[in-house]
């Protein structure tokens, strides 16, 4: 990073260090186009934003690999009582997007108020990762805050795809062939 003199007293006047009846500082070069031209303080540069992990996950994504994994049946897992997931979901209901329209279905899940439906962040050894919702989806099939349970099992059909879903993301994500790392307009 770098300082110009115009910073440095700024942040002397700030700090009180400077003493106002010192004489003015030197006038600027001659070169006016280049404000403090000259005058350099080397700092390192700063850290790189962060990228969202899951707007990075969302240019992953592609409706191919969607397909593929067969995630669209989300919208037909049954629960209790006769219902499915799209029953409540299919229009986003609580920020879960199960649109029996398969393609509309994996759209929607490409916006940052549903990907957490399915996804979430955790730290792992190579930083933020974007890993299956599972947990959260667990509970809700158990029953938590009054949800219709529904299966749950590691074996559970609708749980395998999402798992393939996201192997085939991150396979996408690791050959850095993602979209813009960005939530859809």
């Amino acid at each position: 990073m770098r300082l110009t003199i115009s910073t440095v007293l700024a942040l002397g006047l700030m700090a009180g260090c400077l003493d106002l009846e010192s004489p003015p500082p030197p006038p600027p070069p001659d070169n006016p186009g280049t404000p403090d031209a000259g005058v350099v303080i080397d700092e390192p540069d700063a850290e790189p934003l962060p990228v969202d992990a899951l707007a990075q996950w969302s240019g992953c994504m592609t409706i191919a690999n969607w397909d593929t994994a067969l995630m669209g049946a989300w919208a037909n897992k049954p629960t209790e009582g006769g219902t499915v997931c799209s029953s409540c979901h299919g229009d986003g209901l609580a920020r879960f997007h199960t649109d029996v329209d398969n393609n509309a279905m994996f759209q929607m899940n490409r916006y940052e108020v549903f990907i957490s439906g399915f996804f979430t962040q955790t730290v792992g050894p190579s930083g933020i990762e974007v890993v299956p919702a599972v947990e959260k989806l667990r509970l809700k099939g158990g029953g938590a805050g009054d949800h219709p349970t529904y299966n749950t099992s590691p074996s559970d059909p609708y749980f395998l795809a999402l798992d393939q879903f996201h192997q085939l993301t991150l396979g996408v994500k690791q050959a850095g062939t993602c979209g813009p790392a960005e939530f859809p307009p």
